[in-house]
């Protein structure tokens, strides 16, 4: 009995003691929560499918990367080091590069400073457009044996 009572006792110190160690304090709560949208047609939509780059300037190797869900949100609450293959909690007062890259959208660049706990990020992006209006001189040339081919895609997303 006292064997048992002496192994009970020490898996319930070993356990306490491991779950105190794998929860950082402090900084467990603190998050960036955003939405990425684009005006479209004088209205504002959600873009889906944006890649959100965190970054800390000096130290290439923290990286926090989110994609937007379709409703245009996305959620970062750690870094990962490239080099070690480890996470790290959001690092507080701390100036991050943000990159949002999206299909058919200019790439937005902006630094941020994340304070502490749970922050609200909205970035609005500038959508690509094709329109060469009525200028007739932005068209290209028509008629064979010019010599010039025309090729290309548009990027979209899925």
């Amino acid at each position: 009995m006292t064997r048992f009572l002496y192994l009970f006792c020490s898996l319930t110190l070993a356990l306490a003691i491991t779950s105190c160690a794998a929860v950082p304090r402090g900084q467990s709560s603190d998050r960036i929560n955003g939405l990425v949208t684009s005006m479209v047609d004088g209205e504002e939509k959600p873009v889906s499918t944006a890649t959100v780059r965190l970054s800390v300037p000096g130290d290439e190797n923290l990286l926090g990367v989110a994609t937007t869900t379709f409703a245009g949100t996305f959620s970062v609450d750690r870094l990962s080091n490239r080099l070690t293959e480890q996470d790290a909690q959001l690092l507080r007062n701390q100036e991050y590069v943000v990159e949002v890259q999206a299909p058919e959208h200019y790439l937005m660049k902006q630094r941020f400073t994340f304070e502490k706990g749970v922050e609200d990020w909205t970035f609005i992006m500038i959508l690509k457009t094709a329109d060469l209006g009525s200028d007739d001189s932005l068209l290209p040339p028509t008629g064979e044996g010019n010599g010039l081919t025309f090729g290309g895609a548009v990027r979209k997303g899925k």
